[in-house]
């Protein structure tokens, strides 16, 4: 049976969620049950993110009519959101000399960026199956 790539992608979220809530457990009180338990979902997540990297690095959207990799524009949309981080610390930041206007039109044309490859991405994991 062959399911989206945004599907796997929400199963590991999940997966992500229970690892740590296990981690947090298992500091405290060490069972063999729950060592054996994390060992599984380490492995089931494993498998997600060979299957979410593989499909990531055969499909493709388009960038300013060149093709791109999933792969690549996540990377993209990483340093674009990291950008955006950094501005707004500059802005927010109450002892800075910098123009807050010329900041914020900067930050303003990121997220127009950011916007576009998120959808592009959010769109390609719908159509993508796997499996």
């Amino acid at each position: 049976m062959s399911t989206s790539l945004s599907e796997v992608i929400a199963k590991k979220r999940v997966l992500d969620k229970r690892i740590s809530e296990l981690k947090r457990v298992i500091i405290r009180e060490q069972d063999n049950n729950l060592v054996e338990e994390l060992v599984a979902l380490l492995e089931i997540r494993q498998s997600h993110l060979i299957n979410i990297e593989a499909a990531n690095n055969v499909s493709q959207i388009k960038l300013g009519g060149t093709p791109v990799s999933i792969a690549a524009a996540i990377q993209l949309k990483n340093t674009i959101k990291e950008k955006i981080n950094i501005l707004t610390s500059l802005i927010e930041n109450e002892d800075q000399k910098l123009d807050i206007l010329e900041l914020q039109k900067q930050r303003d044309k990121y997220f127009d960026e950011y916007i576009l490859l998120s959808a592009g991405i959010a769109r390609n994991d719908l159509e993508v199956t796997i499996g």
